[in-house]
């Protein structure tokens, strides 16, 4: 088995290590100082084509493979795991879920916006009481008429006060178990849907860390992700 990189990887690789010394690391010093989320530089790792790197073209995205992907992802984490913080939201958690799970529609409506860095996104799975033992969360969605009514809170959630997107996890039917959970692509410029920085972290200075309150927040139909 070959283990060596491609010409096209070996690119990627080096470009990524160049955009990182030169773009990434002297400025995340001075972001990890002032407890600063730099959405300039944000817009510059976007430029790059990082925040949809796995999604393909005919979405915005960059199309490569994983491996790829994860070059990209080592090197800038080389610089700064808050920015590499981003790009794995971004891409490994938002779009990717979007792109798996999504329809036709939601791919067109949501993943050019996300690629391009227009707009942000989050994942709104961990809850104050709830981590990894998802079936448990406390947040419920209620069917209505027109859709659906969100209720609850998310913590420790990257990027939770710039995304204009959240990926919601709640809980439908909790006799249902982990079967009830539903995922929720949410607007957050809505009545109900707040969210605050997390401040005193012992790390990632430069990445937003917040929690999300849901109170009456409306979700149609179309906006289920998956089943």
């Amino acid at each position: 088995m070959d283990f060596d990189l491609t010409d096209e990887q070996r690119l990627i690789k080096e470009t990524a290590r160049e955009f990182t010394d030169n773009e990434i690391v002297l400025q995340s010093r001075e972001n990890a100082r002032n407890h600063h989320f730099d959405v300039e530089l944000v817009k510059k790792v976007a430029d790059q084509g990082y925040l949809g790197a796995i999604v393909p073209e005919e979405y915005g995205g960059a199309g490569l493979d994983y491996f790829s992907y994860g070059l990209v992802v080592e090197e800038i984490g080389r610089g700064d795991s808050a920015i590499r913080t981003v790009i794995s939201v971004q891409t490994s958690l938002v779009c990717s879920g979007i792109v798996k799970f999504g329809t036709e529609e939601q791919k067109q409506k949501y993943l050019p916006k996300l690629c391009s860095g227009e707009w942000l996104g989050c994942f709104g799975l961990t809850e104050p009481d709830t981590g990894s033992d998802a079936a448990n969360q406390k947040t419920r969605a209620r069917k209505t008429d027109s859709g659906w009514v969100l209720n609850g809170a998310k913590m420790w959630i990257s990027m939770a006060n710039y995304a204009k997107l959240a990926l919601i996890f709640a809980q439908t039917d909790p006799a249902l178990g982990h079967k009830g959970i539903a995922c929720f692509l949410v607007d957050t410029d809505q009545p109900g849907y707040t969210a605050q920085t997390i401040e005193h972290k012992m790390g990632l200075h430069g990445s937003d860390t917040g929690s999300i309150s849901l109170e009456d927040v409306e979700v149609s139909d179309d906006d289920v992700l998956g089943e």
